[in-house]
């Protein structure tokens, strides 16, 4: 990055690069709902997408801040929302629903984040909901921002985190049907979960020794292997193997009472073995509050821990708790 565009960044605060997700959605409204005075006091704003639908999503919710829009990063202006304006025809953009160019649409705003982090122009990207669908109309083949991230920044070993104010938790597996997640319980892949989410929360949580809980695949974490044996073939010598390490690491734990357990002993993450073990009880507990990390990026991303909502979007009454939260974590995570 150029030593006078480095200074013109507004010296200590961070650069959050936020994508405009799916044009359709609700993400243009929770952006603009989530940027207050305190918001831009801590950061320097920088939305990556369309200033039409930035303008008509700011009608929307009578949002009162000024727009500076930028074709270089020395144009960045502290005290106002300034936006990296992506060229598209936004005549064409469905609301309340996705399509092909939407769906192209969000995926250009991520492309454009990913390479202005990897270039260190930006500190943190913050991402508003994509649609699966509309990706894959635009002959985008992901499954979601986090496969996407992955794979333009060259990460091979990353996963999905969650935070709240009551818990934290890393998913073993992602995205993939649930018939395919015990062909997916092995060692050497639990060891590398928790790795990651050990690692992180010493590098941007700074906590010098993370407190881990893993939890079992099966009913009663397999019940001695009555109900199932990845928990002794698998899981257990995974966890060992950490201890070994000298990480405080303990498990596995029956999947339904992990979390009650986790939660009054305060440990400091969840290892859940697949996507909705983790997120159920998540968000039961705290659903507007959570916030979606991808944990191994070189770089900080958070994002909300919802989808687009095209039901309730362009109402002006979507919830923005989860994306204030998402940009006050991309703020404070520690660099």
């Amino acid at each position: 990055m150029d030593k006078r565009i480095k200074e013109k960044c507004i010296n200590y605060k961070k650069n959050i690069a936020i994508t405009l997700g799916d044009p359709g959605g609700i993400g243009p409204e929770i952006l603009l709902k989530s940027i207050d005075d305190e918001i831009l006091l801590k950061s320097n704003i920088v939305v990556i997408g369309v200033i039409d639908v930035i303008e008509k999503a700011a009608k929307l919710v009578n949002f009162n801040k000024n727009f500076n829009i930028i074709k270089n990063f020395d144009e960045i202006k502290e005290d106002c929302v300034n936006i990296f304006n992506i060229e598209l025809p936004s005549h064409n953009f469905t609301y309340c629903s996705t399509s092909k160019i939407n769906g192209y649409a969000a995926y250009k705003f991520i492309e454009v984040a990913i390479k202005l982090a990897m270039n260190k122009i930006v500190d943190a990207i913050v991402t508003c909901p994509i649609s699966k669908k509309g990706l894959n109309l635009a002959s985008f083949n992901f499954n979601g921002h986090t496969e996407i991230l992955a794979e333009f920044s060259g990460t091979k070993k990353y996963r999905m985190m969650f935070v709240n104010d009551k818990i934290k938790i890393i998913l073993h597996t992602i995205h993939i049907p649930l018939k395919d997640v015990p062909d997916n319980i092995n060692k050497s892949k639990i060891i590398e979960t928790i790795d990651i989410g050990y690692s992180f929360l010493k590098k941007r949580f700074d906590i010098i020794s993370p407190k881990i809980y893993v939890s079992g695949l099966n009913p009663h974490a397999g019940e001695d292997g009555v109900i199932g044996v990845e928990e002794i073939n698998e899981i257990k010598p995974a966890i060992e193997d950490m201890q070994n390490k000298g990480i405080k690491v303990f498990g596995p734990f029956p999947p339904d009472t992990i979390f009650f357990k986790g939660l009054n002993d305060k440990v400091d993450l969840i290892v859940s073995m697949y996507h909705d073990q983790g997120l159920a009880p998540l968000k039961t507990l705290d659903f507007f509050g959570t916030v979606n990390i991808t944990a191994g990026l070189p770089f900080i991303r958070t994002s909300p821990d919802h989808g687009t909502g095209f039901d309730i979007a362009w109402k002006n009454i979507a919830n923005p708790t989860s994306m204030r939260k998402a940009l006050e974590y991309a703020i404070i995570f520690k660099k």
